[in-house]
């Protein structure tokens, strides 16, 4: 029976890497990244795009794949962006989040992708107001840049085993972000993402925070840190604040008007890692994928609200 799931799993990656095509940059990509999509047959004009950011050693393929999220956007039809980073960016193919240029506005990385996401948006004639990015590790960590420089293009972001947006402008720097010896109020995090948009008077998108805490490589202290951060951006009520405990993981949150504004899920015994459930139908064992039988990404889709 193991043998037959594991061939099942085995065609599944193949047929889904088939569909995941990497094309040209018509607008700017300062980052030079690579540009890769899956984009489900039958696409409507009100349909979705979840920007999907891959870790350090990683390839955009295998974890778009092995998280999820390709089976699960082809099943209920919303687009996919994968952009992928090169080795001659960095050695470890980690998205340089640490760095002052590539989690800036404009000239670096952050700026890439925002340009990709304009190019899909035009190509396959996505909804703008439905545009949405999660990621892991160095991934997850970017997508906080995403979201904190440009808030008007997401309508909600998912960071697993991520940092705070600006821990640090270093490489150096990013190790002490990585081992949570780098700590700030609420306040002083928040601050950090308001000065980038000064003007910014519109909303900032709903977060979702996921981590292991037995993470031996982004510390689980910063999913504290990242709630507090964004709770101060939201302007939410910490006296708001909800737990709830579940077989497989432990969840914060505050919600308005009974909907899930900032949530936190805190795995225990998880490692540096992405939840998923393939036994029903959620994820590809891999290196950086656990089988806890919860599947992240669809809970993740639930509230981006495309589920």
């Amino acid at each position: 029976m193991k043998l037959i799931v594991t061939l099942l799993l085995i065609i599944q990656f193949n047929l889904s890497a088939s569909e995941i095509i990497e094309i040209e940059a018509k607008y700017d990509n300062p980052g030079n990244l690579r540009i890769k999509k899956m984009i489900p047959a039958k696409l409507n004009r009100n349909s979705a795009l979840v920007v999907v950011l891959h870790g350090c050693t990683q390839e955009a393929d295998s974890y778009a794949i092995n998280s999820g999220w390709v089976k699960l956007a082809k099943e209920k039809r919303f687009a996919l962006l994968i952009p992928e980073q090169k080795s001659g960016n960095n050695p470890f193919r980690c998205f340089n989040w640490f760095d002052s240029q590539d989690q800036a506005k404009t000239g670096g990385e952050a700026h890439s992708i925002y340009n990709m996401i304009t190019q899909t948006i035009e190509d396959h004639k996505i909804n703008p107001n439905r545009v949405y990015v999660t990621g892991f590790s160095a991934g997850g960590a970017m997508s906080a840049v995403m979201m904190a420089t440009y808030p008007q293009t997401f309508r909600a972001g998912a960071i697993n085993a991520g940092i705070p947006y600006n821990c640090t402008r270093s490489a150096t720097g990013a190790f002490m972000c990585m081992n949570g010896f780098t700590t700030n109020t609420g306040e002083q995090w928040g601050d950090k993402i308001k000065t980038i948009n000064p003007k910014y008077r519109g909303k900032y998108p709903r977060v979702s925070i996921w981590h292991g805490d037995n993470d031996g490589t982004v510390s689980v202290k910063n999913a504290n840190e990242l709630f507090k951060q964004w709770r101060n951006v939201l302007g939410l009520d910490e006296s708001r604040l909800n737990t709830a405990e579940f077989n497989t993981h432990n969840e914060t949150f505050i919600s308005k008007n009974n909907r899930k504004i900032l949530q936190m899920n805190i795995f225990p015994n998880m490692g540096h890692s992405t939840s998923i459930d393939p036994e029903n139908g959620c994820g590809v064992d891999g290196r950086w994928e656990t089988n806890t039988g919860l599947c992240s990404a669809m809970k993740i889709a639930q509230f981006f609200d495309l589920l």
